[in-house]
């Protein structure tokens, strides 16, 4: 296994982007928003387009986040030299900045998971 220099926290950080992801992209769904609020509680309220907006800058800040820890980890335990650190970061970050320039969508089958998962308590406001 590479790395350990963090003693591997800086997948932490990666579970919180892939959070934040995933909560950004339920509210933006159509499906869901409809499926929730169909419930017999109806205590979900979808969040706003600028709530969204600072959901998905939390996401890049995250996401930029465990990429700099994951790189650094990688050179400071001897798994990358200067040159490779530098290559792997820039290439991480310009595949997270495309990916943030593509319209960021669920796919059906995630949204289905997510009917198929649902808990009402999850929801308490």
């Amino acid at each position: 296994m590479s790395g350990g220099t963090f003693n591997y926290h800086e997948s932490r950080i990666e579970g919180m982007a892939d959070y934040v992801r995933r909560t950004y992209l339920k509210h933006k769904s159509k499906e869901w928003i409809e499926f929730v609020q169909t419930q017999k509680w109806k205590c979900f309220r979808p969040y706003s387009k600028e709530t969204l907006a600072i959901f998905k800058k939390a996401y890049k800040v995250l996401r930029t986040a465990y990429i700099y820890a994951k790189c650094i980890d990688y050179l400071e335990a001897g798994d990358y030299g200067e040159e490779d650190f530098k290559e792997y970061l820039e290439l991480k970050i310009g595949e997270l900045n495309r990916e943030l320039k593509k319209s960021i969508k669920a796919s059906p089958d995630q949204v289905k998971t997510w009917i198929e998962d649902y808990d009402e308590n999850d929801y308490w406001y």
